[in-house]
């Protein structure tokens, strides 16, 4: 009974994390908030996403890129910026998917063999036939609500493999906002690039 009830409160904890970035995802897949996206220049004032908001790339004389107003980038590291900046996110997405990972897997009541960061240009993620996960760094940009909703999409397959009705309705079940933020995926993968633009798969 105990172990239902933490459930139970999970999810109403999930449900309202959904509610209060329910706004935010509505504005960005307006198409206002979706213009076609250029190849980065990584110039002072050029916006880059984090976590579904947008950061003022700035040059300063540190020694590694943080977030504090804006996104401050090492004057040092400009040679390399796109380099540089791939290296970080990846280092984020590293430190924020699998911790929303085992969030949603104790909620989920399913058992992964091992979550790894990839770089497929055309997959959010994918489960493997060994159960193991694996999600596009890529998707730290996204907004978190995003994120959760791909890694339960992920964590879904590991009980039911195809993409069939029970499968939506499990999806369905422990992440109910699912479809606006599949809609937000397929309105602005684009976004969610520092190299050439080219498509994701609609997920």
């Amino acid at each position: 009974m105990e172990r239902k009830n933490c459930v139970l409160a999970d999810k109403i904890r999930i449900d309202q994390l959904v509610r209060s970035h329910r706004r935010t995802i509505a504005l960005m897949i307006t198409p206002e908030a979706s213009p076609k996206p250029s190849i980065p220049s990584f110039v002072d004032g050029e916006k880059f996403p984090y976590l579904g908001e947008l950061y003022s790339f700035q040059a300063y004389d540190g020694s590694r890129i943080r977030i504090e107003g804006g996104l401050l980038f090492p004057r040092d590291l400009l040679p390399q910026a796109r380099q540089e900046m791939e290296f970080w996110y990846k280092q984020e997405a590293a430190k924020v998917i699998p911790e929303r990972v085992e969030h949603h897997m104790k909620i989920m009541g399913v058992r992964h063999s091992g979550v790894r960061m990839s770089s497929a240009r055309t997959r959010w993620g994918s489960c493997g036939p060994s159960g193991d996960v694996q999600f596009s760094w890529k998707l730290v940009m996204a907004p978190l609500p995003v994120i959760d909703y791909v890694v339960v999409h992920e964590l879904a397959h590991l009980t039911v493999r195809d993409h069939s009705k029970r499968f939506w309705a499990l999806v369905a079940e422990f992440y109910p906002a699912y479809r606006q933020c599949r809609r937000w995926l397929k309105d602005n993968q684009r976004m969610l690039d520092l190299t050439e633009k080219h498509g994701s798969v609609p997920y």
